[in-house]
């Protein structure tokens, strides 16, 4: 009786409106639809906050949508009706707006209808690809060096230690107040800006060591900054080991040992290496290492470092 029911349902809908398939809709031009368009759920994302015009804030979720043949991607405004969604439903979807900027989305809200309909069998690949719309994997890690060269509107990931923060600012972004802090960060190559926006404002201490992913690359004035968006995490992290190719050009005894100065390119890096680290590498005495030094340099080398502090020295 109730798959009877469905096919009855189905085919009013089909005499009152034509019914879309999702390429059918994405070749439409955008605008609200009452057109039912049959799809299966193949993916919910974790629900957003976002401000409205208004300075509200409210919440938005995004769904992986497919039929037999095709995918789209469907933001949820109404999160009273995200309680009645299940993974893997087959719906009938009516009364929604279909937007292409950049992207071909259904949007879905308080007036749109979410029907439960009889079951689409959605081809394997085309489910995958429903499921990366709402879980989307995390930018690519970069350097803050390749992050410097990388184009506008990039979306990547970066890791960096905060080396100084500015004051939380208010700035008017379409006609509401919004906060906004500017950080800097560095790893052992280079430095970079990063704006943190909203909610991620005071999240950033001097010293830490932190991972964000899903930033955006900015060109202005041909400054290169990154900015915080609403998909951005920030995290703590272990800071990674830096190796340094170079040649030792100078040196100077210290408490621990010497102070060795390598020349890498045109830059020029002060490392303080214990005298266990260079006996072993010059295979000399410890007593003997200034001559050693002495008749050797230059000579080449590499120095692994973490947080700052010398873990190996080898002689190349």
């Amino acid at each position: 009786m109730k798959d009877c029911f469905v096919q009855i349902t189905e085919k009013l809908f089909l005499f009152i409106f034509q019914m879309f398939t999702i390429s059918k809709l994405i070749g439409c031009k955008p605008t609200p639809y009452q057109n039912p368009v049959k799809v299966k759920i193949c993916a919910i994302g974790i629900p957003e906050t976002y401000t409205t015009a208004a300075g509200q804030k409210k919440m938005s979720t995004v769904l992986g949508l497919a039929d037999k043949e095709n995918t789209i991607k469907a933001v949820l405004y109404d999160q009273d009706k995200l309680e009645h969604l299940r993974l893997m439903d087959t719906v009938m979807i009516m009364n929604y707006v279909l937007k292409s900027d950049p992207e071909p989305i259904i949007v879905l809200t308080k007036v749109t209808k979410i029907m439960k309909t009889s079951n689409i069998d959605v081809p394997a690949d085309i489910a995958r690809k429903a499921h990366l719309i709402s879980n989307p994997p995390p930018a690519s890690m970069v350097t803050l060096k390749d992050a410097k060269t990388s184009p506008a509107k990039t979306m990547i990931s970066v890791k960096g230690r905060v080396t100084s923060e500015e004051m939380v600012r208010t700035v008017q972004v379409k006609g509401q107040d919004v906060s906004v802090q500017t950080i800097k960060i560095k790893d052992e190559r280079a430095d970079i800006k990063v704006s943190l926006w909203r909610e991620k404002t005071e999240t950033c201490a001097v010293g830490n060591f932190l991972q964000f992913t899903n930033v955006v690359v900015n060109h202005y004035q041909e400054e290169v900054s990154l900015s915080t968006t609403c998909k951005t995490q920030i995290q703590q992290c272990e800071v990674p080991p830096s190796l340094t190719t170079g040649k030792v050009v100078a040196y100077e005894k210290s408490e621990m040992g010497f102070f060795l100065m390598v020349e890498e390119g045109e830059n020029f890096h002060n490392f303080d290496i214990p005298l266990a680290f260079l006996s072993v590498a010059l295979e000399c005495e410890e007593n003997t290492l200034e001559e050693t030094m002495e008749a050797m340099i230059p000579f080449g080398c590499e120095v692994k470092t973490v947080n700052g502090n010398v873990e190996a020295f080898i002689k190349n």
